[in-house]
């Protein structure tokens, strides 16, 4: 099973300021001017001034880090960026250091790398086929034939173009992994996908009609089940929630409170409690229904997690996707700041 989207996330619970304010400074303190920094995953972005200096207003606190970048310079990266009212960042040099070249026998084309790299990272929707990576040439790969995995990597950011929900993205891959059960290339052959990176989106929508297109995109999403779950909206028309094959409530497992500018989720499953060599785990399945016909699964690997008033969750690297609503990947993604109205 192919794991659904991981970014790189940091969660954290705090006071909420509605404006963040911050200068971006060299390694000498002298000032960066269009400096991008941006919320991860989201439209919430600036460029800094000529004084290295910026603002974000925000309506509502979003629980991502925020990301600082500059051309020849180190990500910088704030998990909790609401607690102090005047940010003070100083980007550091990237290192002159190149990749180590790893040499391999050519099993298979760059064309067949790249074909499944598409359908494991844009997926195969509708939205998918009007997504284009302007600077494919960036993307380097590496089959390892040991561990039958292919690799992939890109030292400038992909610029995405989605047509289809129309957005500019700007995806920095910092790892991309697919993992087959035999020395394959093949998609038939797939036991496991993952990819990590940081993001931010960019509107170019020109018609109204746009808006449905993405809340159609929207509703049977990861996003809007976690919102559906701290809204307690689990309907004959959204969601239907089941434990082994029998329909249960969702009150019955998801218990959700207030906990500063968070929702707090609690899955009360006695049985996903166990112990592996004294250390207590957890693990609890269940199988979704989106308007009685989409069959989806998700597996929590933890009993206690956050979700934002946007619907994203603190826990991505411990809940697991499988089925339809992990099908969508990023020609599906929708900015993490995105609600339907």
């Amino acid at each position: 099973m192919c794991r659904y989207l991981l970014f790189l996330l940091f969660f954290s619970i705090s006071a909420f300021s509605q404006t963040i304010l911050g200068k971006v400074t060299d390694e000498n303190n002298e000032p960066l001017y269009n400096a991008n920094v941006y919320f991860e995953g989201t439209t919430i972005h600036t460029l800094t001034d000529s004084s290295g200096n910026f603002t974000l207003n925000l309506s509502k606190k979003i629980n991502t880090p925020l990301v600082i970048t500059f051309m020849g310079y180190d990500a910088y990266f704030i998990s909790d960026p609401f607690q102090n009212t005047k940010l003070q960042i100083k980007l550091n040099p990237k290192l002159n250091q190149l990749r180590e070249i790893k040499i391999e026998s050519q099993y298979f084309s760059r064309e067949d790398k790249m074909k499944i790299f598409k359908q494991q990272f844009l997926g195969e929707t509708q939205a998918s086929k009007y997504c284009t990576i302007e600077n494919e040439d960036d993307i380097n790969f590496y089959y390892d034939v040991k561990s039958l995995t292919l690799n992939a990597y890109a030292d400038k950011p992909l610029k995405i173009i989605n047509k289809y929900l129309e957005y500019e993205l700007e995806f920095d891959l910092i790892e991309f992994k697919i993992k087959f059960f035999k020395r394959s290339i093949k998609k038939s052959d797939v036991t496991d996908s993952f990819y990590l990176g940081t993001s931010v989106f960019k509107d170019i929508s020109k018609f109204e009609k746009i808006k449905k297109i993405r809340d159609h995109v929207y509703y049977g999403s990861t996003k809007h089940f976690f919102k559906a779950i701290i809204d307690n909206d689990f309907n004959e028309k959204s969601f239907q929630l089941f434990k082994n094959r029998f329909q249960v409530p969702l009150n019955m497992y998801f218990i959700t409170s207030k906990e500063d500018d968070l929702n707090k989720v609690e899955i009360r499953d006695k049985e996903g409690m166990f112990r592996v060599e004294g250390v207590e785990k957890f693990y609890s399945q269940f199988s979704l229904l989106f308007k009685k016909s989409n069959q989806s699964n998700v597996v929590f690997r933890t009993n206690t997690f956050y979700v934002d008033d946007y619907g994203n969750n603190s826990e991505n690297d411990k809940i697991e996707f499988g089925g339809k609503i992990s099908e969508g990947r990023i020609a599906n993604m929708l900015p993490m700041d995105y609600l339907p109205k």
